[in-house]
């Protein structure tokens, strides 16, 4: 499934406040629009209407190519860095309460 929200983002070079789409899942199968989009980094990239800067916006994103059996969850790593973050992957939080 594709997934996609509008999101207000501040531009980082000069502050501009602008609406923004970010993506967090490309199913590459069902739109392989999405697929060149991505790999020419026009995907959760912020280019300002202001000043013209482009910056990478920091958002998991799952990619999905159900064609080539292929599926990648990419974290930023400030996400990475959340200890909290690997908890969610353990053994003890997937049991039932």
């Amino acid at each position: 499934m594709t997934q996609m929200e509008s999101h207000k983002l501040n531009c980082p070079n000069c502050g501009h406040l602008q609406d923004n789409v970010v993506w967090t899942s490309l199913n590459v199968s069902l739109d392989p629009t999405l697929r060149e989009k991505l790999f020419n980094g026009e995907i959760n990239v912020l280019v300002c209407k202001k000043c013209g800067n482009r910056a990478l916006i920091s958002m998991a994103l799952l990619y999905h190519d159900m064609k080539r059996k292929y599926c990648v969850q990419y974290y930023p790593i400030q996400v990475i860095e959340d200890a909290e973050f690997f908890r969610r992957f353990t053994k003890a939080s997937t049991k039932e309460k």
